[in-house]
């Protein structure tokens, strides 16, 4: 009985082991061409702290088209002009296709570059469309023209304490 159980089992066993995948399966291949195309709503913004809170810049930029259904990660550089993004500001936009900032936001951002307030400057904007770690596809860069406002207490002047608890007293300068 235990021999006739085996070559039961050998005759079940063998047309599985027989039977294999296709090896012509398509296989999810990235395309070399995809890109991303970012636009600004104003190529051209003057940043005043009286509008803070309205909406300043409205960045959109296209899906990709990687060859396959892909969710990639989207980031928006920022750069001064001929920096080439070595140490650039980066906003994490997320799955959306598309980034709205606020007056304070983008002032934020400007003043981390250390762009003169007040004047008139051009700064560097492109999105990337990130796949895991691996890889990332870039938009072409976009000119922004600014000014920003003086946001930060201006401590360039000098500043002194009096009273009763200080060497001069009341009578300091």
């Amino acid at each position: 009985m235990k021999n006739i159980f085996y070559k039961l089992l050998i005759l079940v066993m063998a047309p599985l082991l027989m039977v294999s995948c296709d090896d012509n399966a398509p296989l999810a291949e990235l395309n070399s061409n995809a890109s991303v195309t970012a636009n600004l709503s104003n190529t051209s913004i003057v940043l005043e702290a009286a509008n803070a809170d309205t909406e300043a810049l409205m960045i959109t930029w296209t899906q990709p088209e990687f060859g396959y259904k892909a969710a990639p990660s989207f980031k928006i550089l920022f750069d001064n002009v001929g920096d080439n993004f070595s140490e650039p500001e980066t906003i994490s936009a997320g799955k959306e296709l598309q980034k709205s900032l606020t007056v304070a936001e983008l002032n934020a951002i400007l003043l981390k570059l250390e762009l003169e307030q007040g004047t008139h400057t051009d700064v560097e904007v492109k999105v990337i469309a990130e796949l895991g770690d691996y890889h990332g596809v870039e938009s072409s860069v976009i000119v922004l023209n600014a000014t920003t406002y003086a946001d930060k207490l201006d401590l360039s002047t000098t500043w002194g304490v009096v009273g009763s608890a200080t060497t001069n007293g009341w009578d300091g300068p």
